[in-house]
């Protein structure tokens, strides 16, 4: 939380292990922040040493107020291990660390990998909390909505319930995005957290762009009635509910290959007012099991109201890269990204491996800097609120002003 000069015999370390790296490793430079990654699931100080040493050494811009912070994610590696890359990143002049263990693979610059680590080191003013419970933690909010953080990466691990976390925060720093995803444990500074989510506040711009991976198909529907406290409807458009959904789409309106998934429309202001918001928003499931009595929707049961309305979206390989092109397109580019994309996506959508982070290192980055992990889970707005989502890729696009 407080700057601290790093001691010049660590940098020099530093230096010298990146010259040892070459180009084997491949660090990616853009001033204020780097990124690097390593593939394997074992010697992790070795690892963390690789890596760190390439990241940090990237970072040659610093200015008043800000901290060295390094954010990993590591693969295959237990929780003793997630605290050793912890110490080496501190060793090695990162400040603030904080890691995400993820068992089901990281991505990097080079793309994604099932098992290895991918660290993203920044000089950026910034603040992290810890929170066990669902509540906002101690500290100053009040200080923290003054200083207006940019964007706050979200991270959750275990059963947490992340979703009324975020909830409090965007009452709490409305203007603020919230991005990440859900992993299997979290590391702050050297200690590990099974059940627990943390965030950092940084104070740099974050772009977030969440690409659900679907696009709307057949007619607008209108709730008309749901039972109370559940998110389970029981009337649409004055039918029931297998009626309405015979009649809102056809069999001709699902791409080949695609998925039916349902949408709950939201309020389309966007979290920021800068941020670019569209006309139609929705928050997109999958669609439970029809009953004769209705129907029941993993949505917040405050979306579900009479008068809400519904809207069938086709999920798959296509739309994704469709959404994803669209919400890019016409963008400034960013100085790095960080990417929690879902464990069903990758290779397992586009049945080819690296094209989101390959599409974000095109599209979206003026230097391919970028670190992220397959997520269980992933958070970030729609709308003007902030969101778990599934099946979705959730990045934060971090840029600076030159000094």
């Amino acid at each position: 939380k407080h700057c601290v000069s790093v001691v010049t015999i660590k940098m020099r370390r530093v230096a010298l292990l990146a010259r040892r790296s070459g180009s084997r490793g491949a660090a990616r430079l853009s001033s204020w922040i780097a990124s690097s990654m390593r593939e394997g699931s074992s010697e992790w100080g070795r690892l963390a040493e690789a890596c760190g040493a390439e990241a940090i050494a990237g970072v040659t811009r610093r200015e008043r107020g800000d901290s060295i912070l390094s954010v990993f994610f590591s693969s295959g590696s237990s929780a003793e291990e997630m605290a050793t890359v912890a110490r080496t990143l501190r060793g090695l002049g990162s400040e603030i660390v904080v890691g995400c263990g993820a068992g089901h693979g990281v991505i990097g610059a080079r793309g994604e990998v099932p098992r290895g680590l991918s660290v993203l080191s920044a000089s950026v003013g910034c603040e992290t909390f810890v929170t066990t419970r669902a509540a906002l933690p101690e500290m100053d909010w009040e200080g923290a909505m003054r200083d207006a953080p940019g964007g706050i990466l979200l991270f959750s691990s275990g059963a947490f319930d992340v979703e009324s976390l975020a909830s409090r925060l965007d009452l709490a720093l409305p203007r603020a995005p919230k991005i990440g995803g859900a992993c299997d444990a979290l590391c702050v500074d050297g200690t590990v957290y099974e059940h627990a989510a943390v965030g950092i506040m940084l104070r740099c711009r974050v772009d977030p762009v969440v690409s659900q991976g679907a696009l709307p198909v057949g007619r607008p529907m209108r709730v008309d009635a749901v039972q109370p406290g559940r998110p389970f409807v029981t009337s649409i458009d004055g039918l029931d509910v297998s009626s309405a959904f015979r009649r809102a789409i056809s069999r001709d309106d699902l791409p080949p290959g695609a998925r039916l998934f349902i949408g709950v429309k939201v309020d389309p202001r966007a979290v920021d007012a800068a941020s670019p918001s569209h006309e139609d928003a929705f928050v997109v499931r999958h669609v439970g099991a029809v009953s004769p009595a209705g129907v029941f929707l993993p949505v917040d049961p405050d979306l579900l109201v009479p008068g809400a309305t519904l809207q069938f979206h086709a999920f798959g390989p296509d739309q994704a890269k469709a959404e994803l092109h669209r919400q890019l397109q016409d963008r400034p580019r960013a100085d790095a990204a960080l990417l929690a994309t879902c464990l069903g996506r990758g290779a397992n959508l586009y049945d080819t491996p690296n094209l989101e982070p390959d599409y974000l290192k095109t599209h979206a980055l003026t230097t391919p800097t970028l670190a992220g992990f397959a997520a269980n889970g992933e958070i970030g707005p729609c709308g003007h609120r902030t969101y778990l989502h599934a099946y979705t890729a959730a990045t934060a696009l971090l840029s600076r002003p030159p000094p």
